[in-house]
């Protein structure tokens, strides 16, 4: 095995100078530094202590350390040492609006691509526009705005009728937590014959990995349990 996930020991971040400084203790060969899943520098302990003086840091960056043999210095074994690591990333949120014109057997579809895929191609998500029916055909909000807009021309027949009737359900994915890279997405409608509307395509560049959750505090700890009560502020992003 050339990598060694568990051997760097007491890590210590301190992003407060120009650097950050990152300080740790490793009786293995070599260390790596890699920063949001990037390498960026390599140092041999010394006395079985390591140390990097790197760019400075934000809160959304994630620094790993990883212990590897002196030889493989330069092999980038992130996604091999860390196959959970994109779990600590962004999500991707899609969604179409059901207009009345849909009928209740249309289903939207959604599909992703991984980072770096030229077309998303993978199903992730199928769902009724009108899930049990509920909402179709938007009856209040097209008689409010034909009665409103043409026979008055004022408007004031639409805006009531569209807040008023079914309105547009929203119906929307979002994805599991993914890693930094550029992504494809597309949505289409489907009807119950298999005929699908035209696609929207785009894609998505999840630049960092989430800001971290913070405040972790201990607020009890019962012995005759051995129950540990832990609270933290979540992440906005995850």
């Amino acid at each position: 095995m050339a990598y060694y996930p568990d051997q760097v020991t007491d890590v210590a971040v301190d992003a407060a100078n120009r650097f950050a400084v990152i300080r740790a203790r490793c009786a293995k060969q070599c260390v790596q530094c890699y920063v949001n899943g990037e390498l960026l520098a390599a140092a041999r302990p010394y006395d079985g202590r390591v140390q990097f003086a790197i760019p400075p840091l934000d809160k959304r960056d994630v620094v790993f350390l990883l212990a590897v043999d002196a030889a493989d210095a330069e092999t980038d074994y992130f996604f091999d040492a860390y196959p959970g690591a994109s779990a600590n990333a962004n999500r991707i949120r899609m969604y179409v609006h059901a207009e009345s014109a849909y009928l209740p057997t249309d289903k939207a579809k959604f599909y992703r691509g991984d980072a770096g895929d030229q077309a998303a191609e993978a199903l992730v998500s199928e769902q009724f526009l009108f899930p049990a029916g509920q909402g179709c055909g938007g009856w209040g909000r097209l008689w409010g705005r034909a009665w409103g807009v043409e026979d008055f021309g004022l408007g004031w027949g639409c805006n009531w009728g569209f807040g008023w009737g079914y309105g547009t359900p929203r119906i929307e994915f979002t994805t599991e937590p993914l890693g930094p890279g550029i992504y494809p997405v597309k949505v289409v409608v489907e009807d119950q014959a298999g005929n699908t509307s035209t696609e929207a395509t785009d894609t998505v560049t999840l630049a960092s990995y989430a800001e971290p959750a913070t405040d972790l505090t201990v607020d009890s700890y019962a012995l005759e349990t051995d129950a540990l009560a832990l609270s933290w502020t979540a992440s906005a992003d995850v």
